[in-house]
């Protein structure tokens, strides 16, 4: 999967009409990842872009109100992947754009995003998961907010791959410089589940449960998912499906079951386009169809 960045709308509650920027693939001036498996305290990345051609997040989608994500992984897997939450109440704005200042224990010291032309990113310790040498491309984004806009770069054969090595001690260094912007971001909305998603339902839209970022929505929220066979007052299971609001448990820390039993609601007018046979995404079992309203 190739990587992108988005953010979030200042609604309450996410819809499909939500308006998505464009994708942002930035110039990168410079990738740093050193990592050691003894000590994994030792770790750090340095992401460094200068680029004069992307736009900054505005006031009613900025880091100061939905925090950011950033993500980088290996395009080929071999060196993993690490995710990382920006907390929106370590951004605070500065002449020409925002910055993050991490406090102790949180993973990235550092973040800013300025004047049309910088982003720049400092982490250490365990939260970098990474561990080179990359199989593949190094991608990086960072998602401001959730799915409006989105930043990435990616260093492969295009640019300068300085070092990509893994030592007897077990200590590993990777440095990429020079990176052109990426044609696209990532593949989200291509149907295909790629790496780094968590969803793909052909589309970059939010409000159906699977979001414009590829990230399931959370449970409880409302949801049309366009299927004439779901139930019209629907709300996201938090796992990627559009249900009735009665099959959808209360939002907890506890990971949605797929064992858990679910009431199944009361079925639509069957239909050409609805057959009996489907009700909100089950299918039940010959001779098994309820009654008709």
């Amino acid at each position: 999967m190739r990587w992108l960045i988005a953010a979030a709308t200042i609604v309450a509650a996410p819809v499909a009409s939500a308006f998505i920027m464009p994708d942002q693939p930035v110039t990168a001036a410079k990738l740093l990842i050193t990592t050691d498996a003894c000590d994994p305290a030792n770790n750090r990345l340095v992401f460094v872009s200068k680029d004069n051609g992307f736009d900054v997040p505005r006031l009613q989608h900025d880091p100061l109100a939905h925090g950011a994500v950033l993500r980088v992984l290996d395009h080929g897997g071999g060196a993993g992947s690490m995710t990382v939450y920006l907390a929106s109440e370590r951004w605070r704005s500065i002449r020409g754009g925002y910055k993050y200042t991490g406090k102790t224990r949180d993973p990235c010291r550092i973040a800013i995003i300025r004047d049309d032309k910088l982003i720049k990113v400092v982490c250490t310790g365990p939260a970098v998961t990474l561990a080179p040498p990359f199989v593949g491309a190094a991608a990086l984004a960072i998602e401001i907010g959730s799915n409006v806009i989105r930043y990435c770069a990616r260093f492969d054969d295009r640019g300068v791959i300085a070092r990509n090595e893994r030592h007897p001690d077990g200590t590993g260094t990777f440095k990429g410089t020079q990176a052109p912007p990426p044609p696209a971001c990532l593949d989200c909305g291509n149907g295909s589940l790629d790496q780094g998603e968590q969803c793909d339902d052909s589309n970059r839209a939010n409000g159906d449960c699977c979001s414009a970022g590829c990230r399931f929505e959370k449970s409880g929220s409302p949801c049309d998912d366009g299927n004439v066979c779901t139930a019209r007052a629907g709300q996201c299971n938090g796992a990627g499906r559009c249900v009735s609001a009665a099959s959808v448990p209360a939002a907890s820390s506890t990971p949605f079951a797929a064992s858990h039993a679910l009431t199944l609601p009361t079925p639509r007018r069957r239909s050409a386009a609805c057959p009996i046979s489907r009700v909100d995404g089950f299918v039940l079992p010959s001779g098994a169809a309820p009654s008709q309203r």
